[in-house]
């Protein structure tokens, strides 16, 4: 409204002002009016009241003194910027006087006369006065609307979260099974409600989860510190002798390591899982990991009755910790061993493609069911739900982190009969960007181009 006001009155007064510019070089470049006499008589003609309508003409001597037009006088008032006088003049109208606004020009006319030439600016007032009416009721009802609105929606948005938070303090009362009702009007209080409950369901799952591992590893500490405790009691009941003594001690000292290597396994879980190593992964060959770990265990593997079958080349560059490689490596072999059974095969396969480099660790003994694949990965995880076989359920655990650590995609699938568990990762030297801006930990720049 305030952009139509400014524009329609601009245009209004340039009009104005080209209008009087026109009518005064009319009349002075008229070329009939030879004398001041007729020039007095034209004037007198225009503001005649039958004719001039809303026109307004003075003609003046040097003295300012009226000589024609229809004002008395000659208004006492300076030009403004625009080189406009502005004034007013009171006329009678259906019997009622009423101040009218005027706008004019003035010229200095030959014989140091004076000539003005205006408009009675009534009509464009009223306009005016219109407009700026009802620019003041647009901005009541506009404001009136605005504020009503405002109020409706913040009560509106107030009781959306209000309803939020009364929800949100009966889970922090404890009850975990709270959920935030959604309206079905898909606007973003829905979507953060469903939001918060799809987190609400994920802690609830990882807390009932952290439950479970407690539960689990308060189950495997248990007998061991049970035999422990059991075993040191054994010796003060009665005398025994030194050889006694010392099966007892190492039986508890083996106890005592099972429960210590627990304990690190759980420690190096949280630290892969938690990042901090990250700065330490380095580029390596996978082929030496697997050559290094076959090598190690092949005495181990024969002497379970198994076979092992390592198939790898050179070449398959990765970046990753080549601790943690090996330790997830032996992990999947002690877990062969320990499931597939006697006279079974493990095979230990680098299997590197154009942006890829498989690991695959297999073995041909009873495998893990398809729906309980996802749940070995978690900590202290047993098929076993009495327990009851060796084990601490923590080096699949132990392998998924290593894989997240990675970046890489852990699977575990079907070997027909058997369990193989591939683990993809990210070929490093099929990058070759990557290996020239890293020279610090491939060679020179120049070794880099080179190769």
């Amino acid at each position: 409204m305030g952009v139509v006001y400014w524009i329609t009155f601009s245009f209004i007064e340039r009009q104005t002002i080209d209008t009087l510019i026109a009518e005064i070089e009319g009349l002075i470049e008229n070329p009939s009016l030879e004398s001041i006499e007729q020039f007095t008589d034209l004037i007198n003609r225009r503001s005649a009241p039958e004719i001039r309508g809303d026109r307004i003409y003075v003609l003046a001597d040097p003295s300012f003194k009226t000589l024609a037009g229809n004002l008395d006088a000659w208004p006492d008032v300076p030009e403004d910027v625009d080189g406009l006088v502005r004034f007013s003049i009171l006329r009678v109208e259906d019997g009622q006087e009423a101040i009218h606004p005027v706008e004019a020009m003035t010229v200095a006319l030959p014989g140091r006369y004076h000539l003005l030439v205006g408009r009675d600016m009534s009509e464009r007032a009223q306009v005016e006065g219109m407009l700026q009416e009802s620019f003041v009721w647009l901005l009541v009802v506009t404001l009136t609307l605005g504020l009503a609105g405002g109020i409706f929606v913040s009560r509106r948005m107030l009781h959306r979260v209000e309803a939020i938070n009364r929800t949100t303090e009966r889970i922090m009362l404890g009850d975990l099974h709270e959920r935030i009702a959604l309206r079905g009007s898909d606007d973003e209080f829905d979507e953060l409600s469903a939001n918060l409950n799809a987190m609400l369901d994920q802690i609830e799952r990882l807390m009932a989860g952290m439950r479970d591992v407690t539960d689990n590893i308060a189950h495997d500490l248990r007998s061991p510190l049970t035999r422990v405790k059991a075993r040191l009691e054994q010796l003060l009941t009665r005398e025994r002798t030194s050889e006694e003594y010392r099966t007892t001690v190492e039986d508890a000292i083996r106890d005592a390591d099972g429960l210590l290597s627990v304990f690190s396994a759980l420690l190096s879980i949280t630290t892969v899982e938690s990042g901090s190593i990250q700065s330490e992964l380095k580029p390596l060959d996978v082929h030496e990991v697997v050559q290094e770990v076959g090598e190690l265990y092949e005495p181990a593997v024969e002497e379970a009755g198994m076979v092992l079958i390592v198939r790898s080349a050179p070449g398959a560059q990765v970046r990753g910790h080549r601790q943690l490689l090996m330790q997830t490596v032996t992990n999947l072999i002690d877990n062969a061993i320990k499931y597939a059974g006697e006279g079974r095969r493990i095979d230990l396969v680098v299997d590197p493609g154009e942006t890829a480099v498989d690991l695959y660790v297999a073995d041909n003994g009873p495998g893990i069911p398809a729906d309980k694949r996802g749940y070995v990965l978690q900590r202290s995880a047993r098929l076993d739900p009495a327990r009851s076989t060796a084990g601490n359920g923590l080096g699949l655990a132990m392998v998924a982190a290593v894989a997240t650590l990675h970046g890489a995609s852990l699977t575990l699938e079907d070997n027909d009969p058997g369990l193989r568990v591939r683990l993809s990762m990210r070929r490093l030297d099929g990058d070759r960007r990557r290996e020239v801006r890293r020279p610090h930990e491939y060679g020179k720049l120049e070794s880099a181009d080179a190769k």
